[in-house]
C-alpha cells in the first residue's frame, strides 16, 4: 500500500482508524538503514530523512485506505 517493491522500504509497521477524521499509523524505526543512515553522525541517531519517508508512506496509506483513492492512483510529493 505505500508503493515500495521490498518490505525492507516499508517502514510502517500498523495503522488504525480513530474515527472519520483521524488516523494512527506506527513506523519501526531502525537505527541502521542502508539508506537512511548513510551519514556520519556521533552519536548515531535516526535520520530526518526516515521522517520525512514515515510522513509519505502515512500520507498514501491515509489516501488509499481512509479516502478511497485507488491503489493504482500515482503520487507526486
Amino acid at each position: 500500500m505505500t508503493h515500495r517493491r521490498s518490505v525492507h522500504e516499508v517502514v510502517l509497521t500498523d495503522y488504525e482508524q480513530v474515527n472519520d477524521d483521524e488516523m494512527i499509523a506506527v513506523a519501526e524505526v531502525q537505527r541502521t538503514h542502508k539508506y537512511f543512515n548513510d551519514h556520519v553522525r556521533h552519536p548515531s541517531g535516526h535520520d530526518p530523512l526516515l521522517l520525512i519517508e514515515i510522513s509519505r508512506q502515512s500520507g498514501i496509506l491515509m489516501t488509499e485506505e481512509f479516502l478511497g483513492a485507488p491503489y493504482s492512483t500515482q503520487f507526486v510529493l
